[in-house]
């Protein structure tokens, strides 16, 4: 399952959090970075200081992303969770997600909600989640939204007592025990 959306949304910090909250139900989850411009992941995860981490603005040729797509797709625990990079126009985005089985969509605009969607949807890949990440108030038109809304997506967990994040880990086992009924995994071997 790849966790898209734009730059600064808060995917590395719903990635991380429902990470850990899936850690903590007892659940067989990996996580796996697959944007290879930051290392935001680590620094939220607290496995590595922020002023330590990486921020790099060229990395398309790098083997540094085969390496990392390659992680992912080994993968084996049930749940397997990729934090993608915030750019849709990165020409090696395709194979990034071409493991996925399911997507979430992070964003804090209708507009690029849409524009992930059409990604995904080209590439067979079924969104299970769109989250609104909320910086002030919640507009109206989105309060009877099937999207999760949620704020306080700063680059820290979110509290596990969070009922917003209890719903996105409810999401992410729901699509996991359809595919299983399904028998497809939730990383498709290539």
């Amino acid at each position: 399952m790849v966790i898209g959306g734009p730059r600064g949304s808060g995917k590395s910090t719903v990635s991380a959090s429902t990470y850990v909250a899936l850690k903590e139900k007892g659940g067989s989850v990996g996580i796996h970075e697959i944007d290879v411009y930051s290392d935001s992941l680590l620094c939220i995860l607290g496995a590595k200081p922020w002023a330590q981490r990486k921020k790099r603005k060229w990395a398309w040729f790098d083997p540094t992303i085969k390496k990392r797509i390659a992680e992912y797709e080994e993968d084996t625990h049930d749940i397997v969770l990729g934090d993608l990079p915030g750019k849709i126009t990165n020409p090696f985005l395709s194979a990034m997600v071409a493991p996925a089985h399911a997507a979430i969509i992070v964003s804090r605009t209708i507009e690029d909600i849409a524009e992930w969607e059409a990604f995904f949807a080209k590439h067979n890949i079924p969104v299970v989640l769109r989250i609104f990440s909320v910086k002030d108030d919640i507009p109206e038109h989105l309060q009877k939204s099937d999207m999760v809304l949620i704020d306080g997506l700063d680059r820290c967990l979110i509290p596990r007592d969070n009922q917003k994040l209890k719903d996105i880990v409810a999401e992410i086992l729901n699509a996991h025990r359809a595919y299983t009924a399904a028998s497809v995994p939730l990383v498709k071997t290539v």
